[in-house]
């Protein structure tokens, strides 16, 4: 029998704050990551009763850190209000990043706690190494999935330490691969929502495929109408596809290796249903140009 995710409804209870709601934009739960992670530790026996307690504390320290990435740090020209937003965005990441110390300390879990604190200063800096590598322009397209992939799965990565067999073996390349789903379907909808350039693996594919001409185009990276000519020119979107299917077939074939025959049937199928989230948004993206 499979087990419901139900990390909303956990997470809720830590989230649901009326200043917190009113005042505040989070970004959503890393629900990919997290229904991975759920459904290898329901896996495996001897943590079992773990799951929920170990699922939720990582699912605040990421909504903890990626609350305070959606920050603006640029004050000028805002309003008293949208001041007291930031102000209250930064306490909100402050907020959900310690409750996960409550948490696991509750349950006597103090290598836990340590084994996420050094995951969290592992992906500051791989954020930090991240963006003076993007603001010095001196980064390749396949650089920029790799620190991506990188700094979504490493404060997951360290799971591996409390499962066995087949699945402690496979687990950091399984989450690499749907990782880098993850990151592939967030850069379509990047395409789609118009993100800012140098956030987009378009653009760094571009500064690497384009001719010179266009090349100089994008020097004025700030012109989101350039950028998404030469995005339709250069069929950016497509090739987002093809390496979301060759990221599908390479996580298929690990999950064919586990020994559970659950846990193969769960992630096959989040695994498809990701392949598939990027085939809705490239056709919406389509239909709206």
């Amino acid at each position: 029998m499979r087990e419901e995710y139900r990390l909303p409804e956990l997470a809720d209870k830590y989230v649901n704050y009326d200043m917190i709601r009113t005042y505040t934009h989070l970004p959503p739960l890393a629900n990919i990551r997290l229904r991975l992670l759920q459904a290898a530790l329901t896996s495996e026996e001897h943590v079992k009763e773990y799951t929920d307690v170990y699922s939720l504390a990582v699912s605040l320290v990421q909504l903890g850190m990626d609350t305070h990435d959606s920050i603006d740090a640029d004050s000028n020209g805002k309003t008293e209000r949208q001041m007291r937003e930031t102000q209250l965005n930064v306490l909100a990441g402050d907020y959900f990043s310690t409750r996960f110390y409550q948490l696991l300390a509750k349950q006597g879990q103090v290598e836990m706690i340590a084994s996420i604190s050094e995951a969290v200063c592992d992906v500051n800096r791989l954020k930090m190494d991240f963006y003076l590598r993007s603001m010095q322009g001196k980064m390749s397209a396949d650089e920029f999935l790799s620190y991506h992939i990188n700094i979504k799965s490493k404060l997951f990565m360290h799971f591996s330490n409390v499962m066995t067999g087949s699945l402690k073996r496979l687990w950091p390349a399984l989450l690499l691969e749907i990782s880098k789903m993850e990151v592939l379907l967030n850069q379509a909808k990047a395409v789609e929502d118009h993100i800012k350039a140098r956030e987009n693996w378009c653009y760094w594919h571009l500064l690497e495929q384009a001719c010179d001409e266009d090349q100089m185009l994008l020097e004025n990276e700030h012109n989101n109408s350039v950028l998404y000519k030469l995005i339709d020119k250069y069929h950016c979107s497509q090739q987002l596809e093809q390496k979301m299917e060759a990221a599908e077939a390479a996580a298929q074939q690990i999950v064919r290796k586990l020994e559970s025959d659950v846990l193969r049937g769960t992630l096959s199928e989040l695994i498809q249903s990701i392949s598939n989230s990027i085939n809705i948004s490239s056709a919406v993206t389509n239909e709206s140009r």
